[in-house]
Order: C-alpha cells, then sequence, then structure tokens
C-alpha cells in the first residue's frame, strides 16, 4: 500500500509543475515540515479525518501554517482521489474548520523609513550593491506592490507616459500598478 510520504512525492511530481515557482516551494515546505513527519508512513487509504485534525491543531500556534497546511493536505488528498489511490469523496480534510488569520498589514514607522533611506543611500553612494537592487527596494516602498511582481518585472510592462505597471500575472491575476512621480523617476534613471 502506498505511504503518504511516497504519495505526496508523486502529488509533487505530477501536480507541482502546474504551480508558480513560489506556491511550488511553500507546497514542498509544508510537505516536507509539516505534512509527511506526521504522517507520511501512514497508508494513503487509512488518513482518517482525527489524523488530519490532529495534524491542524498541533500547528495551531502558527494559525496561517496551519490552515496552509491543510489546504495542501486537502489537495493531496483530492489528487490521490482522482488517481484511484483514495476512494471517491473520502478526503478527509473536509469541512475541518480552519483557524482564524490576524491581518498581517505593516508599515514602516517614519524611523524605519529613515534608516532604510539611509542605507539605501549609502549603498548607492559606495556602489556597493547593483542599482537593481536598489531600486527594486524603492519600487517596493514606492508602490505597495508584491516583492514577487517586483522582482519579476520586466520593461515590457512599464508604462512611463502612463505612470503604470500592467503586470500580465500576479497573485491576484493581470493587475495594474499606478506610478508615483517618485517612481517615475527612480525607472527613468535605471539603465535598460
Amino acid at each position: 500500500m502506498l505511504i503518504v510520504n511516497e504519495a505526496a512525492e508523486a502529488f509533487m511530481e505530477s501536480h507541482g509543475s502546474r504551480l508558480r515557482a513560489s506556491t511550488r516551494t511553500e507546497y514542498q515546505r509544508l510537505i516536507s515540515g509539516a505534512i509527511v513527519p506526521a504522517l507520511g508512513r501512514f497508508g494513503i487509504r487509512e488518513v482518517a479525518r482525527a489524523d488530519v485534525i490532529r495534524l491542524h491543531t498541533s500547528l495551531k500556534a502558527t494559525p496561517r501554517k496551519a490552515n496552509f497546511a491543510l489546504a495542501v493536505l486537502s489537495k493531496l488528498m483530492s489528487w490521490c482521489e482522482v488517481e484511484g489511490l483514495r476512494d471517491p469523496n473520502s478526503n478527509p480534510c473536509r469541512q475541518i474548520k480552519k483557524y482564524r488569520e490576524a491581518s498581517r498589514q505593516r508599515f514602516l514607522s517614519d524611523d524605519e523609513l529613515d534608516r532604510l533611506g539611509g542605507v539605501l543611500k549609502d549603498l548607492t553612494d559606495e556602489q556597493a550593491e547593483s542599482p537593481y537592487v536598489i531600486a527594486a527596494i524603492r519600487l517596493l516602498l514606492l508602490t505597495g506592490a508584491r516583492l514577487g511582481e517586483i522582482l519579476t518585472l520586466e520593461w515590457r510592462y512599464i508604462d512611463l507616459q502612463r505612470g503604470l505597471i500592467s503586470l500580465p500575472e500576479s497573485k491576484t491575476g493581470q493587475k495594474a500598478v499606478f506610478l508615483n512621480e517618485a517612481a517615475v523617476e527612480l525607472l527613468r534613471g535605471l539603465p535598460r
């Protein structure tokens, strides 16, 4: 009988290629760090609702991680059903109540912004870091865009005339990021 550890490997080989790189990395981290240690030796057909609840409860100190581990395990179990490794409609993750997650919004204080600005200025003056790395950090501050959106930014997405970045794909699909004058000037000053 196939065990959870083996099923998880097969799942990542099959399903992992469909995931964005960052999502795939997070899936793998949760599988190897939480799911396999708790359930890895169970037969894939033997995993019961009580086992899933025990795993979810063991992670309650970090609600986001607990909920995401539950979601990844549920995806794994659904995949196992499709592959004939579990009976249809036998996913033991169904209807398990997720933990409430606190908002994760965080803004830098004026003091933190001043210190970061000073460090970025020093790095620029000393040419100790790539101008693109420094610009990426500044764009994050000026636009509120996600890290992955800035790190994968391409010149063809940028319209300096209209003050707009048109992202063809972000975590939420197509997205427009509006640029203030400081962001436009920052981008105009970068060599292509």
